[in-house]
This record gives C-alpha cells, structure tokens and sequence, in this order.
C-alpha cells in the first residue's frame, strides 16, 4: 500500500526515512549484541566445565588453580565481554554507529519494492541543489515517494536473524557438557568446580574413612556411664564392618596419655565401647588404621537427678473414681478434667528449688525440703509436663522427662426407648409404659420426658416441649433400666391428634458441666374408631381371600391325587410324567402352606391391633386367640411326608406301598382340606362377632364424646367454632355407624338360623327412624347460631338415644353369645349320650365275638351289628364336624380318637368276614377303648364350657365352684400326658394352648381364694388356695417352654389332690384322711375271666351316672367314686384288648 505525503515538507519526509532507518539499524545491533552474548557465554561454558573436569582428575594445586583462573579470565571471559559488548557501545553513542546508507542498502536489497529508491532519498537528502545541480523539486517528490511507500511496511524484517538462531543453538549445546558432568561424576565434577572457584585455598584430600561416633560431645552426670558407638564408613559410603580395627582411646581431665577401651562389633555392624563410672570430664575419640575420629568432650557435672518419683491421681467426686497411685517412675496422666494430679519425689542431692513446667510454659512451683519435692495441680487440659529441680549451686537436672498429660472425655450419656422403641398408635387416655434404658461412664443427674402435639383436627401444633420428670435411682451405677408409667389423659387427646416425644438425659458432670443426649424422637397417634374398624375390615378380607385361595388349591390338589389313585386302581404303568406330578404336589402344597401363613400373620396383626385399641370384648379376643391356635393346628408336615411317601413308592415300582401311600394321601389332603375349610367357616363367624363389637363401640364412644361435646359447651358462653367442627364430625360418624350396622346385620342373615339378624333387623330400623344424624346436624346449626339451649337439649337426646342403641346391642351380643354356647352345650351332651351308647353297644359286640365259635353264624348277626355301630359313629362324628365348623370345643383330640374307633370297627368287620371272632373282639375293645377316651374329651369341653358359665344359669356356690375347677383340672392333666405324642411344632401348640387354660383355672383359684376370705363359706374350704395356684403358676411355666418332664405331671396330680380335699365339707365324713398322688406304674397281669351281661349292664349304667354327675352336680364323693370305678373299668378293659 502507498501513501500520499504531497501534504509535508521535504524536511519531514527526510526526517521520517531517516528515523525509520536508525530503528532498523537499533533493531540490527541488538540482535547482534544478543547473538554475541550467547557465544561468549557458550565458551565461557565450555571452557569453565573443561578446566572443572581437569581439577577433578588432577585435584591441582592452588597454585596451578590461580594460573588457570587468570588466564581465563584474561584470555576468555574479558574477550568475551568486549566481543559482546560492541553493539551495546555502538546503541549507546559510545562508539560509532553504522551508516545509514549501508542500512538502507541492506533494507533495499530485503525488499524487491524499494531497491535503491531509499538509499537514493537519502543521498538526495543531504545534497545541495545549488551545488550539486540537483532539481528540488524533483529531489522533494523522490524523497516524498519514497516516505510515503515504506510507511506501511516493516522495515525491521530485513534484519537477518539467523546467526542468533545459530548462536542459541551453540549456547544451548555447550551447557549439554556441564550436565552430562553433572550426571556422570556428581560428586567429582561439583567438588572440580568448587576448588576451581576457591582457587587460591588449599584442599587436603578426604581421609580413608569417616566416623559417626555417638553421643559425641556429650553432659553427663558424676558416675554415669557413657556408651560410645562408632560406625565407620569408607570414602564411597559404604560401612566397613570386619576389614578394620577400630578402637576407642579416652583420657580424663588431668591425665597426659591416652588409654584405650576394648570395643565390641555388634550385630547391628556399629563398633560399642563403655566408658564407664566417669567421674571427671574425658576426651576421646575412635581410630581405624590410623585414622582417627574427631575428639570429643564427655562434660561431667554433678547436677541434681530425679531419683524417685511417683503420681497419685484423686479423681473428681462425681466420678466415683477410687484414689489412684501410679507405679514409680509412670509419670504419664490419663484421667478425667478436674483430677488433683499429686507428684512426690527424692533428687540425688539437696535442692533449693523446683517447678512443674507444662508445655504451654506455666509452671506450678514444687514444696522442697532436702532431697526430697512434692506438688501437685488439677487436670484441666491434654498437654505435657516435667519436672526441674535446681541445686544450691544453681544446677538443673539435665533433660528431664516429659510426660503426657491425658484428660480422657467425660463422654455424653446414652439413652434409648426400648419400649415401645417405635411409632405406635394409642388408645385413648390408656397410660404408655415406657421402659427406657440409659448410661454414662460415671453417672446420670436427670432424666426427663419431652413431648408436644404436633398434630391435630382441634388444635394447633405446639411449637415447645413439655417436660416431665422420670425418677431413677441414680445409685445404681453408671447404667439403669427405668420403667415409667406415662399417663396420657392429662393430654385430652382426641382421634388423629399426634403427639412426639422423646427421653433426655443429662450426666452428673460437675467439673465442666452435665452433658444432655435425647434419644430418638417417637410418635404416638391416637386413631380414629373408623380408621381401626377399616383396618379390620380390610384384615379380615385379606386373611379370607388367603384363605378362599388355600382352600380353592386344596381342593385341586386333591383332584390330583385322586385321579393317581384311579389310575393305580385301573392298573396303568407309573410313568415318569406321574412322578413328577407327585414331585410337583408337595410344591403346590408348599405353596398353599404359605398361603396359610399369610393369613395367620395377618389375623394376628389385625388382633394385636384390635387389642390394644381395646375394640374387642373379652369373648371374641379370646376366640380370636382361639383361632390362632386352629392355624398351629393347619399344618402341612404330615400332608408333605404322605406325598413323599407316595412318590418314593413311585420310584420303587412298588404297587402295595404305592396303594398304602395314597390311602395315608388321601387322608392327610383331607384332614388339610377340612382345617381349612373350618377355618374358614369359623373366622366368618368370629368377623359377626367383632362387626357387633364395632357397632357397639361406636354407639358407646359416639355417646361419650357427644356427652363431653356437651358439658364443654355448657361450661362456655358461646360455642366456638372447634365445637360446631366437632358436632359435624359426630353426625358423620353416626352415619357410618348405621351403615356399618346395616353391614353386620347382612352377615348375620347368613347365618339366620343361628344369629338374631331380625333382631338387629328392628334395631336398625328404629335408629334410622331416629334419624339422629340429621338432628346431630340441627344441633350444629343451632350451635353456629347461638341457640346454645335448644342445641344443648338437642345434644342431651342424642346421647340417650344412643346410649340406649349401645345397650340393645350389648344385649343382643349377650344373647348371641349364649345361644351360641347352648347350642354348643347341647351338641356336646348329645355327642356324649350318643358315645357313651355306642361304648355301650361296642362292649357287647365285643364280648359275644369273643366267646362265638368260628363256625357260628352269630359272627354275621355280629358283623351287621357292628355295620350299624359304625352307621351311628358316623352320625355322631358328622356332627362333631357340623360343630367344629361353628365352635372350637371339639378338639383335634376327639377327632383323633374317633378315627381311632371307626379303623378299629372296620378291621373288626374284616376279622369278621374271616370268620375270626378272636381277632375281631381285640378289634372291637380298642375301638370301645377310643370311643371311651373320645366321650371323656368330650365331656372336658362340656365341663370346661360350665366353668366358665358359658350356659349356666345365675352363679355357682364356693364348693360347687371347687368341684368345677377339679374337673377342668382333671381334664388338662389327661391333656398334658397326651402331649408326648405327635410332630414337635404340634406338641408345642399343644403346650401352649394348655397353658392358657391352666392360666385361666390358676386365675379362677385366685379369685375363688379372695371371694372365701371375705366369706362365710371359708370355713368350709380345707384346702391352700395361694398353694394351688403357686403350683399351678409352676405348670404354666413349664407348658409356655414346652418342658412337660414327670415333675410336671407330678404337680397337676397334687394340683388336682389339693382341689379335692378343699372341695370337701367339714359336714363330709373321712376329714381327717390325707390324699396321696402316686405316678402310674406299668401293671402286667393276666387277663380276667370272661365278663357277664350282667356287669356289661352295671358298667354301661356307671357311665351314665357319671355323666349326669358331672352334668347336674351331685355330690363330690359320689362322682369321685364314679370317676375311679370308671377309671379301673377302663384300665381292664385296655388290658383285654392287648391280649
């Protein structure tokens, strides 16, 4: 690009070229100077680590040294500086420059454009037009030219840079031979140059080896003993172990020669000598092969020493911390802030003086008395400490000990809820037993219950905490388990109003102040009824649709093992595809197992749940409880085994243990099938049961709070709105509550023969012809308005209206309960008419096959007889089973016993068949055994069911209360010596549930024992009531850890002895005979002639006696004989059956 410069002088221009001219040339001369400067330096580089290479060969002398440092300083770094300097005195003016047009020259010859155009301008410049016949006007527009067109372009470019590029190049390659010096010999090269610098000093060679000798000069005290260690080493480094002979030589103060000392190589490779018992200071130093060590200096004084020194630790208070004494010489502290740390000592001499100094400089100052020092100061912060002594002569101990002071954290209490440990819903005002468990390494001064109401319908939320005080015993130690009875009805909770709590502790620290933890924050919610009940609802239906579904595959499994077993009776081949339709059964009942087990933790859940909101009356948590017994009983082990039974005969081919596995199948599915099925039928009735507690509860708590509802309004002028809001809630909560009445009266429909539904039917006819949900929404109107008497007369009929509905529900439920128990009543006096029949009839079939030829035909009158005895068990057992579906009196017990006399009868009717009487009567007395032992189990519930006053009618006097509780007793000992038999899991149920019924007779005995101190009748009562039921709390001990061992059966024996004497009138005969309970023994005799009819009929009509003894109450004595006539009746009855 050109520019115009017609607009300036000539003398601007010129001045414009020139200037650019001499940047070019400073630009030149710098570059210059920086090119010289790297050679130069390049060999001063080289030549320096040249002459550094040659000393460290020749190690020469300083005189050689100087000759080489001046020449090189004349012949080569003052060369150099002048070759480098040059450009720098031509920049500065100090020498001349170069010309400009040498410059120009060279900037025309770069640029093609310019050529000699400026060099031309700038000897047209300095020309004169007058002499040098010049046109100026032509020489002006040259010079303006030639400015305008190097005003755009870089005259500097043209300054060639190479030669610095090479002399970098130079520069950076002479310092490549100093580093590979460097590298190659460090220790030589360094050592070169250093005595290269330091060129006019002499330098000694290193010795052969070098000495590390410890201590070296050293302080010791007068008598010590000085350990001198020396550790030699050659000139490379390297440890000379066993090449040299190394001594130690030591003169003391006063002494002219030097002794030497034996010295000894230890394993370590250092050579150790002993000076030993210096009394004066002593020289010495250590020689190998004539090369001696530096001397050294062992400085002997004579000051003061520790030369005991002990610590007694007095821990603060608070702690209870007994006194410690420290052993001699521990001088490190580790104890609590606040301890009285008390040091005592002796020094080796009289002192004047001493101190405590810690390591933050404060100092305690010490008692001195002759030798002797003693201090002391409290713990307040980790650090350390020693202890300086001082003479008369102003000597100090030298390097004392510093010992750790430790203060060990008085670390925060612990505290935990352990009970409840969660969140948990409430009920009502019921009291909370809190058990909370604490501890502190030295103590707890308080403790305390924090709460507040975070949430509720009616109130707001409290922002601070209430506390309450937890008394403990705080001697008990640094650890206490505390029980606390938090009673929440002063918080006048109200359905979902949360409160969140929590247990602070502080500890008994006095020294910087007690620490507080808190534990873990629980909640305890108080639900609403309808929130409860739909919980419930929503249990119950799960735990029947678990249900519906077991019984549902129950009943699928048994299609499959029927159709094996008609497969088998049609003689087809067992293939693999069967077999693993077996293997495959004990899958699916493991399945419906679980199914099973679903439920039961659902149904106990819901009872957990329904119990402590105390929604249940006694009678339906107790068959609740009941139920969950009947689930232990549901099990599929034997079902399992059968099937395993069944597919190992598969394997085996082995078509009779095949037959006999399916039969065991068959029967087990069924049992399975049947608890099921009862199970079933037995939690619908129990849901009426609880669906008619919910109604009533509702009735009674909607009754309750509108009556409170009521009071509050009447002790306030005006309602607020709170009421009005709550008045609402009650007319909702009534209208669920009719709605769910009109629930249970649907269920109770299904079972029309059996419940009052029509009953119910009017009631709630009636309380929807009350409509008391519209007037519970009048009196909140009224209440909004202000009417607070028409609202409060409103309220007062409310409440006794549905006070009275909870009462007709109450009697209702008490009628529904006791036609329950008297149908159960009936069906069991029935059962055990009917089996105390068939015994009857059993033991004459028994005794005419016994004594009938083989040949008679008597034996087919006797067979079709005993067809006709097992008609009627039949009936009898399908009546049981109608029952079982209703009730939980029948026991798998009976169930047992009677299978156990229906597979007599039929291997009698086989025996019989083969014209074997013999056989056939053995038969037929076990089965009369069983129905004997079936009509007893029977005739237990029965007795147990009047204990109870299920069906009574009106109370029971003090002795005939006694009789009743001897029964029961009687009966739970035949129970509990049954217990042995069956799989672990079932003997374990089996336990429980007798213990329950044990607890429930100890509890009767209790409470008969209280009634007769306060009575007229404890006269009468011979018997130690506290006694029995001590026992009897042993007993259920025992069945609770399934440990029934003979001290058990011993004690339910004398339980039962005891219950029968104090049973006795002081009116009876025989007061003064004493009972004696003896343990069965095994009794081996030969059988007894053969029985007549005649005491067949005497036997049959005590059997009767003793039911209706039982039943209507006669006199103990009577059916105590009764009772042991039956018993030996029994006994050898049992022995002919074995013959």
């Amino acid at each position: 690009m050109t520019f115009s410069l017609r607009h300036i002088t000539v003398e601007a221009a010129v001045r414009e070229i020139e200037m650019r001219v001499v940047g070019v040339r400073a630009v030149g001369e710098r570059v210059e100077a920086a090119r010289r400067g790297l050679l130069a330096l390049a060999v001063s580089v080289a030549l320096v680590t040249i002459l550094a290479l040659v000393e460290a060969a020749g190690e020469l002398s300083s005189t050689a040294r100087t000759f080489l440092a001046a020449g090189l300083a004349v012949f080569v770094f003052l060369p150099s500086l002048i070759y480098a300097l040059l450009p720098v005195g031509r920049l500065a003016g100090i020498l001349p420059a170069k010309d400009l047009l040498h410059i120009a020259e060279v900037v025309g010859g770069y640029f093609p454009a310019i050529r000699d155009r400026l060099r031309n301008a700038l000897q047209l410049a300095r020309l004169t037009p007058e002499k040098d016949w010049v046109s100026s006007e032509l020489a002006a527009h040259a010079i303006r030219g030639v400015a305008g067109d190097i005003a755009a372009v870089n005259l500097s470019d043209a300054v060639d840079r190479k030669p610095f590029t090479t002399a970098r190049t130079v520069f950076v390659a002479a310092w490549i031979l100093p580093l590979l010096a460097i590298l190659a010999l460090p220790g030589s090269f360094s050592g070169g140059l250093y005595r290269l610098w330091e060129y006019d000093r002499e330098f000694t060679p290193p010795p052969r080896y070098t000495f590390l000798v410890s201590p070296g000069n050293v302080e010791v005290v007068k008598g010590a003993d000085v350990i001198v260690r020396v550790d030699v080493r050659a000139q490379d480094g390297r440890r000379v172990d066993g090449d040299v002979t190394v001594a130690v030589l030591h003169r003391a103060e006063g002494q002219q020669d030097f002794e030497r000392t034996s010295v000894y190589h230890d394993s370590t490779g250092s050579h150790t000598a002993s000076l030993a018992s210096l009394r004066f200071s002593t020289s010495y130093f250590a020689t190998a092969d004539g090369v001696e060590s530096e001397h050294f200096l062992v400085t002997v004084v004579d000051r003061p020493a520790v030369n005991s020194f002990r610590v007694k630790l007095e821990a603060p208070a608070y702690t209870r911390l007994p006194v410690r004494v420290q052993e001699e010489f521990a001088g490190n502290v580790s104890a609590p802030a606040g301890t009285k740390v008390t040091i005592t000592g002796s020094a080796s001499k009289d002192l004047s003086s001493g101190a405590i100094v810690f390591g933050d400089s404060n100092r305690t100052l010490l008692t001195v008395g002759g030798d002797r020092f003693s201090g002391s100061f409290r713990l307040s912060a980790s650090g350390t400490y020693y202890v300086h002594i001082s003479d008369g002569d102003g000597l100090s101990n030298a390097s004392p000990i510093r010992y750790e002071l430790t203060v060990t954290p008085d670390l925060p209490p612990m505290v935990r809820v352990v009970e409840p440990g969660r969140n948990m819903d409430i009920a009502g005002g019921d009291p909370i037993g809190l058990l909370v468990q604490a501890a502190d390494d030295y103590g707890l001064s308080l403790m305390r219950l924090g709460y507040r109401l975070t949430h509720s319908r009616y109130e707001q939320p409290q922002e601070n905490y209430s506390y309450l005080p937890m008394p403990f015993d705080a001697s008990r130690g640094p650890e206490t388990e505390v029980s606390y009875q938090w009673d929440l009805e002063s918080l006048s909770l109200v359905p979902e109003d949360v409160v969140e709590y929590f247990v602070e502790v502080s500890d008994n620290n006095t020294v910087t102040g007690p620490s507080t933890t808190r534990s873990l924050l629980y909640t305890l919610r108080l639900p609403s009824l309808e929130e409860v009940f739909t919980d419930v609802e929503k249990g119950h239906e799960q735990s029947l649709e678990h249900l519906d579904t077991a019984l549902e595959e129950a009943k699928k499994l048994k299609e499959e093992v029927e159709r094996i077993s008609q497969d088998l009776k049609t003689n087809k081949e067992i293939d693999w595809q069967k077999q693993l339709q077996a293997k495959d059964l004990q899958k699916k009942t493991e399945e419906i197992q679980k199914k099973l087990d679903a439920a039961q933790q659902q149904l106990q859940d819901m009872t957990q749940q329904m119990q402590q909101q105390q929604v249940l009356s006694p009678e339906t948590m107790e068959k609740y409880q009941e139920l969950q017994d009947l689930f232990q009983q549901i099990n599929s082990d034997e079902l399992q085994k059968a099937l395993k039974q069944m597919q190992q005969a598969m394997q085996n081919v082995n078509k009779d243990q095949l037959r006999q596995a399916l039969e065991k199948a068959e029967f087990s599915e069924e049992r399975f099938r049947q608890g099921i099925e009862r199970t079933i039928n037995l939690l619908k009735r129990i849901e009426i049961e609880q669906k008619m507690d919910e109604v009533r509860k509702r009735a009674n708590d909607l009754a309750e709070r509108q009556e409170q509802l009521r009071s509050d309004s009447t002790r306030s002028s005006t309602p607020n709105e709170e009421q009005v809001k709550q008045q609402q809630d009650l007319a909702a909560e009534q209208k669920r509550m009719e709605q769910e009445s009109a629930v249970l009266q649907k269920k109770m429909e299904e079972f029309f023969t059996e419940m009052p539904a029509d009953k119910l039917a009017e009631l709630n006819k009636s309380m929807e012809q009350q409509k008391l949900d519209e007037k519970m929404q009048e009196a909140a109107r009224h209440m909004g308005r202000g009417n607070q008497q028409q609202a409060q007369q409103m309220q007062r009929e409310i409440g006794k209206e549905l006070q009275q509905f909870s009462q007709q529900m109450n009697a209702l439920q008490q009628e529904l309960l006791q036609n329950q128990a008297q149908q159960t009543l009936s069906a069991l006096r029935r059962a055990t008419n009917n089996l105390l029949e068939l015994s009857r009839r059993q033991e004459g079939l028994k005794n005419e096959a016994q004594s009938t030829p083989s040949n008679s035909p008597k034996l087919r009158e006797n067979a079709q007889n005993q067809m006709r005895v097992m008609q009627d068990l039949s009936n009898v057992i399908d009546g049981l089973s109608e029952l079982a579906q209703k009730s939980f009196a029948v026991t798998p017990g009976m169930g047992k016993e009677l299978g156990e006399a229906l597979g007599r009868m039929q291997n009698a009717m086989r025996n019989l068949d083969v014209r074997s009487g013999s056989m056939a009567s053995q038969e037929q007395t076990g089965a009369m055994a069983s129905l004997n032992r079936a009509a007893q189990q029977v005739q237990a519930a029965l007795q147990a069911m009047m204990q109870q006053g299920q069906g009574s009618p009106g109370g029971m006097g003090l002795m005939q209360q006694l009789q009743m509780m001897a029964g029961q007793q009687a009966a739970l000992n035949m129970q509990t010596q049954q217990i042995g038999e069956g799989e672990a899991m079932r003997r374990a149920a089996e336990a429980a549930r007798i213990a329950r019924e044990q607890e429930a007779v100890r509890k009767s005995v209790e409470q008969l024992n209280r009634e007769a101190q306060g009575s007229d009748e404890q006269r009468r009562v011979l018997g130690d009531l506290q006694k029995i039921a001590e026992e009897m709390r042993e007993v259920v001990r025992n069945l609770e850890q399934n440990n029934v061992n003979p001290e058990t059966i011993r004690r339910q024996e004398r339980i039962l002895s005891r219950l029968l004497d104090a049973s006795r009138s002081m009116r009876e005969r025989d007061f003064e005979k004493k009972r004696q309970a003896r343990t069965g023994t095994q009794i081996t005799r030969r059988s007894p002639g053969e029985i007549d009819a005649n005491a067949m009929e005497r036997r049959t009509k005590l059997r009767e006696d003793l039911m209706r003894a039982l039943e209507q109450g006669y006199a103990k004595d009577y059916q105590d004989l009764i009772r042991k006539y039956f018993e030996e009746l029994e006994r050898v009855e049992g022995e002919e059956s074995m013959q």
